[in-house]
């Protein structure tokens, strides 16, 4: 019987293999596994593959030394081989449902509902109490039978905490009534005015003189030549700090 062989590669995945898969005209499709590195396939992914194989109208096989590849394939009865050879010369075993297999009976709700009724229908339809109660117990039976197959979790977030710190600069204002974010507060004038007089009696003796100082000042002529100095000029002593003189007449 005509097989396509696919050969793996490492950076091959579900996507792509199923892309692979598309062109496959024979009833046989072969996966080979490399002998070195790993495929990004999971044993769920398994699963895919064998009913997108079936879709196709083709059985699925594999030729893989991984472990756990094999354990995921014998599950779904998937055919796995060592190598190819042995892949064409066993014979492949029939290939079941495509689809999940039921892992739990299913239950007879008819059955389970005899087992709720009394044994004369007659005298439940005549009793409203009897009514009732089968009512209440049928209701019980399918809270319980939604509490084991309806699964529930508990999910716990600790948000992690974290301080923080922020420089504000505050600002004052006259026509700000309350503390504002962006840094405003509220202000108000104050305005007083201080008045401070005092009295003291003076003690001691000061000298005020009554009239200007007079005095002779004395010029030398270092040149040849006659030099008038006129009257009103000005002469300073030498002291710290220098007094003031004005000469009264021409000379």
């Amino acid at each position: 019987m005509k097989t396509l062989l696919i050969q793996l590669e490492p950076h091959d995945d579900l996507v792509s293999i199923r892309d692979r898969m598309d062109w496959a005209k024979t009833p046989r499709v072969l996966l080979v596994w490399p002998k070195k590195g790993k495929v990004g396939l999971r044993p769920l992914d398994l699963a895919l593959l064998r009913r997108h194989a079936s879709g196709l109208g083709a059985q699925l096989g594999l030729v893989t030394r991984n472990g756990e590849m094999r354990a995921a394939a014998r599950e779904l009865g998937i055919p796995c081989f060592r190598n190819v050879k042995e892949a064409q010369k066993k014979p492949w075993p029939e290939a079941g449902p495509a689809g999940p297999q039921r892992r739990f009976p299913r239950l007879d709700l008819r059955a389970l509902r005899q087992n709720l009724l009394p044994a004369d229908p007659l005298d439940v339809r005549g009793d409203p109490l009897s009514r009732v109660g089968v009512f209440a117990l049928g209701v019980l039976a399918l809270l319980a039978l939604l509490l084991v197959f309806i699964p529930s979790a508990e999910i716990r977030l600790t948000p992690p905490e974290q301080t923080q710190s922020m420089v504000i600069s505050v600002s004052a204002a006259p026509n700000v009534k309350t503390v504002q974010l962006a840094g405003a507060v509220p202000m108000r004038r104050l305005s007083q005015t201080f008045e401070i007089s005092d009295t003291a009696l003076a003690t001691g003796q000061l000298s005020q003189p009554d009239q200007k100082a007079e005095g002779l000042a004395r010029f030398t002529n270092l040149t040849s030549k006659a030099i008038n100095i006129p009257a009103q000029t000005v002469l300073l002593t030498r002291s710290s700090p220098p007094v003031a003189f004005v000469t009264v007449k021409q000379e």
